[in-house]
């Protein structure tokens, strides 16, 4: 393998185990949670909610677990990050950027990023924690 595709294997590999730190909130919250944060990642970037008892993609009517930069392409905010919403209800005009949860079910989420950038590698970027929408 050449020494330039290496290096892009590993970087992939490290951005997805860095986005493994993101932890949720308790289990039993029932309220809509926001994760506002740009994504260092050239290609694309995903945030999944997997079922915390079954260790799967959280199976509800919604028929997807994820918002992704390449599918709901979800819109940006003026300083380019991005409101990614958790929660039993989709926050009006919101569709594209919720995931919907399963109220007193546990949950937790993994970002990945595709093509990550410099700043995953130099430590300026952290995953933030999840936080309570100021909506509510």
């Amino acid at each position: 393998m050449k020494e330039k595709t290496k290096m892009k294997a590993y970087a992939v590999l490290i951005a997805v185990i860095l986005a493994m730190i993101l932890v949720t909130p308790s289990p039993a919250q029932e309220t809509p949670y926001t994760f506002t944060r740009g994504f260092p990642a050239k290609l694309f970037w995903s945030v999944t909610v997997y079922d915390s008892e079954a260790r799967t993609i959280i199976n509800t009517d919604q028929s997807r677990g994820a918002v992704r930069s390449m599918f709901e392409r979800p819109e940006a905010n003026v300083d380019g990050s991005f409101d990614i919403f958790f929660g039993p209800n989709a926050p009006a005009g919101k569709e594209k950027q919720w995931v919907k949860t399963i109220p007193g079910k546990g949950w937790f989420t993994f970002v990945r990023m595709y093509g990550p950038q410099a700043p995953l590698f130099d430590g300026t970027y952290k995953l933030q924690d999840i936080q309570a929408s100021k909506s509510n």
